[in-house]
């Protein structure tokens, strides 16, 4: 099976300067006690995302909110003590020594399995923003989950003509269903800066386009069979 999608992200951190081009750091991402508002739409006919280049500008202030969510971020000491032995732990566990916690919405994405109090962990330094694990209660059982091969998310600095790509994996057992993979190539490219005008303001921004490859694998132990699923993403986002 194979899914396509596109996904427009306006993650407005930081703008430094009028009509010239921003440069993103480590320092203009996410910390523990910020919240990040998400306004979602589905309706993108006659606004053009693709566009990119230096100096440009782009209108979607006439964008039709639908819904919106709240992303909030905390400290790695504010997650359950079993999270942080895996992920607050330098002496043991250093690569994925977290910096902050970015807490998720509960889901069930794992057919047969209900999935609460979720979290992913990230480190954010002076070179590259990172996605390292997740914890999350399977059934009410709170599960430190390490990627295999870390995620890494943004290199810094973005500056405007920047390529780079990294490779992640997960790999985990499911207790009573079975196994899960997920590996996962992305590429960034930083393809424009220039004005973004949106329905809540008008931002000098740093655009990056993200490519994602993606491979899910599910086998369950109870039918005897795997479930592949390819995913083909787009991710455009402005900083």
């Amino acid at each position: 099976m194979i899914r396509n999608a596109a996904m427009l992200i306006f993650s407005v951190f930081c703008a430094y300067s009028l009509e010239a081009q921003i440069i993103i750091t480590g320092n203009d991402m996410p910390a523990p006690g910020d919240t990040i508002r998400k306004s979602l739409t589905t309706l993108l006919d006659g606004f053009d995302y693709e566009q990119s280049g230096p100096d440009q500008t782009w209108y979607f202030d006439e964008l039709t909110v639908i819904s919106q969510q709240v992303d909030t971020f905390v400290s790695v000491d504010e997650t359950p003590t079993v999270y942080q032995f895996f992920f607050n732990n330098q002496w043991i566990y250093p690569d994925y020594n977290a910096t902050m916690a970015q807490k998720l919405a509960e889901f069930g994405a794992i057919p047969g399995l209900t999935l609460s109090d979720t979290y992913l962990f990230i480190i954010n330094d002076d070179d590259e923003y990172r996605e390292v694990g997740y914890g999350a209660a399977l059934e009410g059982v709170q599960v430190p989950i390490q990627l295999q091969e870390i995620d890494t998310i943004y290199r810094f600095p973005l500056e405007y003509g920047d390529v780079d790509s990294s490779h992640s994996l997960l790999e985990v057992e499911v207790p009573d269903l079975g196994y899960l993979m997920v590996s996962k190539f992305r590429r960034n490219t930083v393809d424009g800066w220039g004005t973004l005008i949106t329905p809540y303001g008008e931002f000098q921004t740093l655009r990056v386009k993200t490519e994602i490859n993606e491979y899910d694998s599910l086998y369950s132990d109870s039918l005897g069979f795997g479930m592949p699923v390819t995913r083909n993403i787009i991710e455009y986002k402005w900083f």
